[in-house]
């Protein structure tokens, strides 16, 4: 039992490496919601939302609204990073986007 959860933590660990370390992300002003998800946001959240190997990090079926998303993309949580550096406009945008997929 013990064996399993450490290849569990062990494989987490793994697949999650990367995520969360993004570096500032400032797109220009007008940038669509759509590329700013695809360079700011599918290395951990898949491109897609399905989640980094299919379900780690997914983004379908979230509960949250669009102002909660917004507010998770400008205070970040856990280790996914902050992104203050968006307009609100781009925020909301992208939260849009992120209840779409």
């Amino acid at each position: 039992m013990r064996l399993r959860k450490g290849m569990v933590l062990g494989l987490t660990t793994v697949a999650l490496a990367g995520c969360g370390d993004q570096e500032a992300y400032d797109p220009e002003a007008g940038t669509d919601a759509s590329t700013m998800f695809e360079e700011g946001c599918a290395h951990c959240h898949g491109q897609e939302g399905q989640g980094k190997f299919g379900f780690l990090l997914s983004l379908e079926d979230t509960q949250l609204a669009e102002e909660g998303i917004a507010d998770m993309i400008a205070n970040g949580t856990g280790i996914m990073p902050a992104f203050p550096e968006l307009e609100e406009d781009q925020r909301r945008d992208l939260a849009r986007y992120v209840t779409d997929l």
